[in-house]
């Protein structure tokens, strides 16, 4: 039955053998209510338009109500959790303070990404080349992708940001090779804009499933 809902929705319970009443720890027991402060039906309801309830799809929601689902597996199913990895720059502004954002959060089975530029996380440089800062950009965007259970072969849309449309090209090469392993490739919209750090040439958020 867990099969039929991805594990990036809920974990696993401890036991899927295990029966109401038993002293699983993970298990309520036959009518006790999912969650404590509000009903279920009202949380799973589709015309609800909270910032969660409409993220819950009505076939998962039927399977929380069953007596035999395990409580980590109701409350995570609106769980959003943040990513962190050294793996990717996360870079602090000038005054020592960490930038007020997240590397991507995780919400309704799909990995959300901040903007990733092109610093090499292990040596804190930045690349001048172009094709070698939109290797690294994209380099640091699957770092995070896979510090958050996630893939190059999983992302669904890229929205890339270039400082020149003179790069257009260049970037087009860059990115077909990166993705060349790649079927179907990702969705993804390019833009020119005056990016905020100086000597960034590229810069590239992105969604993919866990």
């Amino acid at each position: 039955m867990y099969a039929l809902f991805p594990n990036y929705i809920f974990e696993r319970p401890v036991s899927d053998s295990a029966q109401p009443g038993t002293s699983n720890p993970h298990m309520r027991s036959a009518g006790e209510p999912a969650f404590p402060d509000t009903s279920l039906d009202q949380f799973c309801c589709t015309g609800d338009k909270s910032a969660v309830a409409h993220r819950v799809p009505p076939s998962l929601c039927d399977f929380l109500k069953r007596d035999d689902v395990p409580w980590r597996a109701v409350q995570n199913a609106r769980m959003i959790k943040g990513v962190h990895t050294d793996k990717a720059p996360f870079v602090r502004f000038s005054d020592g303070t960490e930038p007020p954002l997240s590397q991507a959060i995780v919400s309704g089975g799909l990995v959300f990404t901040s903007g990733q530029g092109p610093l090499d996380p292990a040596t804190n440089e930045m690349p001048a080349d172009f094709a070698a800062q939109a290797t690294q950009v994209l380099s640091n965007l699957v770092a995070v992708f896979e510090a958050a259970g996630s893939g190059k072969d999983r992302i669904v849309k890229l929205t890339c940001y270039l400082s020149d449309r003179e790069n257009f090209p260049e970037f087009n090469g860059v990115y077909r090779e990166f993705f060349a392993d790649c079927s179907p490739l990702p969705a993804r919209t390019t833009v020119v804009a005056q990016l905020v750090r100086e000597g960034v040439l590229v810069e590239i958020d992105a969604v993919a499933e866990v």
